[in-house]
């Protein structure tokens, strides 16, 4: 679990993890889960992940059932015991943890999180829409006739990693949270993150080298208690 793994995102530190989407490189599969000295997730299949090729994830939890879906379909499910830790510290990039450094190496771009898992309906939609500024049927009550709904029901998170530049002192919030919820994200570590994101998929993104460099978002109260949420 721990050396076979880099972290695209995780919520939380050491043992209290919330949840954390992870890159299985050895097996290009991606993984979904939290940790609280046991690990507890899920996994899509073997190969479901190629390398040097960009990929749509995405990653549903309701209650304790996780589906996970590349590319618009669905690839795996299985369940996982409801996180009992409280949400702390998000990390995209990196674990945060430089006991066990488990460094993303790779490109990350237009990364969101929402409050409510959504249907299969809802993330074939996302897929379709992926790039555009508006997605459709991102609510649990959307009316998928009437398209586009507003991206931002139920946005927790959004970020795009559009910016042209972003300050790696592990402190200057340059990474943009596009929900309006505020939630800004720095450059780490200080001097040596990322200052000059790359072309991305759709505009710029994050381009992680596997040493250490990840984007900060401090303390995520929209995170807290969520019985349902899906990460993108």
């Amino acid at each position: 679990y721990f050396d076979t793994l880099e972290y695209v995102m995780r919520n939380g530190q050491g043992s209290d993890e919330v949840f954390g989407i992870a890159f299985l490189p050895t097996t290009q599969q991606v993984q979904f889960g939290w940790y609280d000295g046991t690990f507890h997730g899920v996994n899509s299949t073997s190969n479901s992940v190629p390398l040097n090729k960009w990929s749509h994830v995405e990653m549903v939890r309701t209650g304790s059932t996780v589906n996970i879906y590349i590319n618009g379909v669905l690839n795996n499910s299985g369940a996982v015991t409801t996180p009992t830790v409280a949400s702390t510290q998000l990390s995209i990039g990196q674990t945060n943890n430089d006991a066990v450094p488990q460094d993303f190496t790779g490109y990350i771009d237009d990364v969101k999180i929402y409050n409510f898992a959504k249907t299969a309906t809802q993330v074939q939609s996302d897929y379709n829409s992926r790039g555009s500024k508006v997605a459709t049927a991102n609510s649990p009550t959307a009316n998928i006739q009437n398209m586009p709904a507003a991206l931002s029901n139920g946005l927790v998170g959004y970020w795009k990693m559009d910016e042209a530049s972003w300050t790696n002192d592990c402190s200057t919030t340059s990474v943009l949270d596009s929900s309006g919820n505020g939630y800004n994200g720095a450059s780490c570590p200080n001097t040596t993150g990322i200052t000059t994101p790359g072309i991305g998929k759709f505009g710029n993104a994050g381009v992680f080298d596997g040493t250490a460099q990840y984007v900060s978002v401090a303390d995520t109260s929209g995170l807290e208690g969520l019985t349902g949420m899906t990460l993108a």
